[in-house]
């Protein structure tokens, strides 16, 4: 676990080290936006962007790490914008993600246990080939024209969720069902499976009986599915008007605000890198065969 946490800590530097190089080496600056040309030199000084690239980045990553964020132009501060933005992010990751990968294992379970994989297949080559933008626009023109049932953007009620996270659902689910779906048929095929079989069992026995062993392989794959859910829920929170981190970060890069940005993207790269280590961990918790060699 040592080396997974050393691994992820340096995933983070490379990563951040990146992020600052996008946009230290970019050509122009907002500050000559928002102070002209005369003041520039001030605000520079303000921002720290007279630095050197390893001291300007040094400089900012002690500001990430104290939570010395700064503030806008309009006095509000980083910290306070993205944190008020992330628990709507958090929510409609989550909201979708667990759902997604419910229905999904449920799925692959009848499948395969049905023999009946053409409705997961095309499911799944359908919405893993079209941008997941699409399902959004599709669901705003049903609801906002056809069947008026819920709000198609903002977050006037909780009812407004349900377009969003069914939007991302869609998108989540081609991944999960298409693993679930290999290897619930692989623990089917196995030689334990073929002799339990063999004892009279039926494949429903067979297949409660190999749920507990799938899920060390299973159980990974949510965690790592946080990341790819924060990513969709950007696309999906800019299609709904939704403000949260992703339209956060969005506004960040239409305005040429580096610093919120780079602020932005960091929370979200810390709480994708600490899911995927805490679901190293649990299985790790949940392994015996990992427990021996530890």
């Amino acid at each position: 676990m040592y080396k997974r946490l050393l691994s992820i800590l340096l995933t983070l530097i490379i990563f951040s080290l990146l992020l600052y190089s996008f946009s230290y080496f970019s050509s122009g600056s907002r500050r000559d936006i928002f102070f002209g040309e005369d003041s520039t030199n001030i605000a520079n000084q303000k921002y720290d962007e007279d630095e050197s690239f390893i001291m300007g980045y040094c400089s900012l990553v002690k500001r990430f790490i104290t939570l010395n964020w700064g503030e806008d132009e309009r006095g509000i501060t980083y910290s306070s914008q993205i944190f008020t933005a992330l628990p709507i992010t958090l929510f409609l990751s989550f909201g979708a993600l667990i759902p997604a990968f419910i229905l999904s294992f449920i799925w692959a379970a009848l499948a395969t246990l049905r023999r009946k994989r053409r409705g997961l297949i095309f499911f799944s080559a359908l919405f893993s080939a079209i941008p997941s933008f699409i399902p959004s626009l599709l669901l705003i023109i049903i609801f906002a024209l056809l069947i008026p049932l819920f709000p198609v953007a903002g977050i006037a009620s909780p009812s407004s969720f349900v377009l969003p996270i069914v939007a991302l659902m869609l998108s989540e689910m081609p991944l999960f069902l298409r693993f679930f779906e290999k290897v619930l048929k692989e623990e089917m095929e196995s030689s334990y499976s073929e002799y339990y079989l063999l004892q009279g069992a039926s494949k429903k026995e067979v297949l409660v009986s190999i749920i507990k062993p799938s899920l060390l392989i299973i159980l990974p794959l949510f965690f790592q599915g946080i990341a790819s859910a924060f990513a969709g829920s950007a696309i999906i929170e800019s299609v709904f008007a939704i403000p949260g981190v992703g339209s956060l970060i969005r506004g960040a890069a239409l305005t040429r605000n580096s610093t919120l940005s780079f602020f932005s993207i960091m929370v979200v790269a810390v709480l994708s890198l600490g899911a995927l280590f805490i679901g190293d961990f649990i299985v790790l918790l949940l392994d015996v065969r990992l427990k021996e060699k530890r």
